[in-house]
């Protein structure tokens, strides 16, 4: 396209994504510790959307203490031996700005990016 001799007309290339992806996320009890129950957002990452896209989980009054977990779809058609789990993390509390406000609310926002790696 760059050179003066040879002709091409203009085009683009688009990257999809070519495996579901799911979410999970577990808050756990600030007082005792123990995992609340599990939820889950299918497709986050649906099949056939471009990337790189970042998308985010939004909580509100939430400070933390969570088990962030990646995973393939069911409906995902993997290599055999590929492992469903893309990655798992463990989201420590975070610490307030105004703690000492009874009134103070608290946002949490992750964010997760689909991209070539």
């Amino acid at each position: 396209m760059m050179t003066p001799h040879f002709n091409v007309q203009a085009f683009t290339m688009n990257d999809y994504n070519s495996l579901p992806v799911t979410v999970n996320y577990c808050f756990k009890d600030l007082e005792t510790g123990e995992a609340k129950e599990p939820k889950e957002y299918r497709d986050f990452f649906q099949l056939g959307q471009k990337f790189p896209l970042v998308q985010q989980l939004k909580f509100d009054n939430k400070e933390g203490s969570l088990t962030l977990r990646v995973d393939y779809s069911e409906s995902a058609s993997l290599m055999t031996g590929l492992p469903n789990t893309i990655a798992q993390y463990e989201i420590a509390r975070g610490k307030r700005a105004h703690a000492e406000n009874p009134l103070a609310t608290t946002k949490l926002c992750i964010r997760v990016k689909n991209n070539v790696n």
